[in-house]
């Protein structure tokens, strides 16, 4: 299951019951957010990720609307930026990934 940022499935799915059941059924559900959402309660792990105010790049919601956003401070505390989290989970699982910002990723795909 891929939720994207800024989603929480457990209040915002129109089946509810359906989604809460889907995820209290997986063998392992990792979640990155903000804050502890109803969603994140389920999780097995939860990553620290960064606000939109944090980050430089793009979300893309539900309805596959793409939005650019641009760092405006410093993340706060533990949480990183949802690129390095997945370079550093890739680099743990003997993947290298050595992109030094979103603009060298957004470089790649559209390259």
């Amino acid at each position: 299951m891929h939720v994207h940022y800024g989603e929480n499935p457990i209040l915002s799915d129109p089946n509810i019951p359906h989604t809460k059941e889907a995820m209290e059924s997986l063998d392992f559900l990792v979640v990155q957010d903000v804050f502890l959402s109803e969603t994140a309660q389920l999780a097995d792990v939860v990553l620290p990720g960064t606000s939109y105010a944090e980050k430089d790049g793009t979300f893309t919601n539900t309805g596959r609307r793409i939005q650019m956003v641009r760092q405006a401070i410093e993340p706060v505390g533990e949480s990183r930026p949802d690129w390095k989290i997945i370079c550093e989970l890739s680099n743990s699982m003997g993947h290298p990934m050595s992109y030094t910002s979103a603009a060298e990723i957004m470089d790649e795909i559209s390259g």
